[in-house]
């Protein structure tokens, strides 16, 4: 098992604080490797009950669903409405490509974007998934912006994929203007914590820095 479907399993056994009655619905539509695990469990330490990577839920494998419907964002999100609906944040692949089907079926919820340097960003996602196979989540988000449907990384020029970082968070910008339920935030930026607290609406408290491959917090 992944490290995204364990920490989607221990995800779904959280327990949300608050109450879910008093709880906004929140998407995280950073891309991978942009402190989606950080940005989560900061709101999770805030009381949401959140999900992080939505493969599987309950026994149910819902990132298994999506094969052969990659690149079909609407049903992406149909199969995956039930764990939108439970849960009051989701982050991390496919989530990113799906905010206009979420935004049109959640027109109440915040969406939340982490930016950074894109040329980092590259480095991240290169040793991340090196010359591996992508998973299906991982194809519905780098497919909805590479014609060529890569099954990996490794064919892929450092440019096409910088493109394809700045393209998302210029769309996610462009479709979201004066709507007023949209946050991006820099990932360098030393307030990022109070702006996702006073943007969601709860106490400000110190940003998470999560290393993916142990769950664990890193001293900050």
């Amino acid at each position: 098992m992944g490290v995204g479907r364990l920490g989607t399993e221990m995800n779904a056994r959280a327990s949300g604080g608050l109450g879910k009655d008093s709880m906004t619905k929140v998407f995280v539509l950073s891309l991978h490797r942009c402190a989606t695990q950080s940005t989560g469990r900061f709101m999770q330490n805030a009381g949401m009950q959140r999900c992080h990577w939505p493969a599987v839920v309950d026994g149910t494998d819902y990132e298994a669903k999506i094969f052969g419907v990659e690149r079909d964002t609407a049903k992406i999100a149909e199969i995956l409405a039930p764990v939108f609906d439970r849960f009051d944040v989701v982050d991390d692949v496919p989530v990113p490509v799906l905010y206009k089907e979420l935004a049109a079926r959640y027109p109440d919820a915040k969406f939340v974007a982490v930016y950074r340097n894109p040329f980092d960003w590259v480095r991240s996602v290169r040793i991340h998934c090196r010359a591996r196979f992508l998973q299906l989540y991982e194809r519905a988000q780098y497919w909805r912006y590479l014609d060529n449907r890569p099954v990996s990384l490794e064919g892929i020029t450092d440019n096409a994929l910088i493109g394809m970082f700045l393209r998302h968070y210029q769309d996610l910008l462009a479709y979201f203007v004066d709507r007023g339920n949209f946050l991006l935030v820099d990932l360098g930026d030393p307030e990022i914590g109070q702006r996702i607290a006073s943007f969601v609406g709860f106490p400000n408290a110190t940003f998470p820095k999560i290393d993916y491959k142990t769950i664990e917090e890193l001293p900050s």
